[in-house]
């Protein structure tokens, strides 16, 4: 049985039972755990009487940062007028520093900040060091009183978080609930049939990279639990939400352009695919690289980066995109890519469906996704190799054959 690390204890006892110690009955709190992964995240769904909440702590700092600034900067920002009000966050954090390294999965992304396999760097505005022991813990706008009740006023205390005895700074800000942390329901415009929602962030803790969230309802749509009927209205529904993402303006502040960035990373993935791939996949993977020149002017935008139907939740009216761990700014295309390896060649439908919601491609932008599902099944293929992980494997042969359809 999996053990709850201390530090997450204490952090649910903070959050769902008020209280600064951390030996709490067990009585009063119901751990379930979601996922345990060795090299990249642990979540856990935490009830008591008052509420609950879902902690995710990532092993390392990168996952844990990228996915803090999607829910401190970018999502918030879905709900102004030129997004229709999918989303209604508010969520405001202070930043904190931590360190760590590892190899994280294939990167693919097109970046001046990208590193080969097996470095790790920080890619955005959120600082990574190794100066502080020192965890800021916010929250969002309450008073300590018994339980989380409506109010404007702030306060700050210390918790003590794990056998080094962390000290923590608190603030809390905004709750909508009169209980403490109940799961909210978040205001959605309507598409179609469902309303979008993303999790909301309660708190984040920095020195465990852990994040709290609202609990999501639903089953992943991936799990094909759902009447068949409804996956169309599921895709049409993320491709609104994946518009609104990408069209967030947030300034492309990298000095390298995405052309030459694209190149870069083509020239590493190819070179650690090559003995994979027979000679006539080698040069038909040559031929979509040469497709490039349509990254030429194009801006990073937000991405997910790992858009599929593994992390979309379908309850009743509602889809709830989870798992944001990868997001950071990007080519657009980027997010389509393992829809279109893994999902659409079997069930074009749904790629209509999912544009309906999204846009059109231009020739263009339909020029990038080959040339980014080119490089996914290259990185794919190489880092299962590497890791000698059959699952990987597959998954990087059917991108290639989906791309090679389409290799001039």
């Amino acid at each position: 049985m999996t053990r709850v690390p201390p530090e997450l204890r204490a952090l649910a006892s903070q959050l769902l039972l008020l209280k600064k110690e951390e030996d709490v009955p067990e009585s009063l709190l119901s751990w379930t755990c979601l996922k345990s992964h060795p090299h990249s995240a642990e979540i856990w769904h935490v009830a008591a009487p008052a509420g609950a909440l879902v902690l995710k702590q990532h092993r390392h700092p990168r996952p844990f940062q990228q996915e803090l600034r999607a829910y401190r900067e970018w999502l918030p920002a879905l709900t102004g007028p030129s997004s229709a009000n999918l989303l209604a966050l508010g969520v405001t954090l202070s930043l904190g520093t931590s360190s760590c390294a590892a190899e994280p999965p294939p990167e693919t992304t097109a970046s001046a900040r990208d590193q080969p396999p097996g470095t790790l760097r920080s890619t955005g505005a959120l600082p990574l060091g190794t100066s502080s022991l020192t965890s800021e813990l916010s929250l969002g706008t309450s008073r300590l009183t018994g339980e989380l009740s409506p109010a404007t006023s702030s306060l700050t205390g210390e918790l003590s978080l794990g056998p080094s005895s962390l000290t923590s700074e608190l603030s809390l800000a905004t709750s909508s609930s009169a209980r403490a942390l109940p799961p909210q329901p978040r205001r959605s415009a309507p598409v179609g049939q469902l309303c979008v929602h993303v999790p909301a962030l309660l708190a984040c803790e920095l020195a465990h990279h852990t994040l709290a969230l609202t609990v999501a309802p639903g089953e992943r749509l991936s799990l094909g639990t759902h009447d068949p009927a409804l996956a169309p209205v599921a895709h049409l529904a993320a491709g609104r939400l994946l518009r609104a993402l990408h069209e967030i303006p947030v300034a492309d502040d990298d000095p390298m352009p995405l052309v030459d960035a694209v190149a870069a990373r083509q020239s590493e993935w190819h070179a650690r695919a090559r003995d994979l791939l027979t000679p006539s996949e080698r040069d038909a993977l040559q031929r979509l690289a040469a497709r490039r020149d349509a990254f030429a002017g194009v801006r990073r935008v937000p991405c997910h980066r790992d858009f599929t139907p593994d992390n979309w939740l379908l309850d009743a009216d509602k889809l709830c995109v989870l798992d944001f761990e990868h997001a950071r700014l990007d080519a657009p295309e980027v997010d389509l890519v393992k829809l279109r390896a893994d999902v659409w060649p079997d069930r074009p439908h749904l790629a209509e469906a999912f544009l309906a919601g999204y846009g059109p491609l231009t020739t263009d932008a339909a020029a990038r996704l080959d040339v980014l599902l080119a490089l996914h099944a290259a990185a794919t293929l190489a880092w299962a190799e590497r890791h000698d992980d059959p699952a990987f494997r597959a998954l990087g042969r059917r991108a290639l054959a989906v791309a090679l359809e389409r290799a001039p």
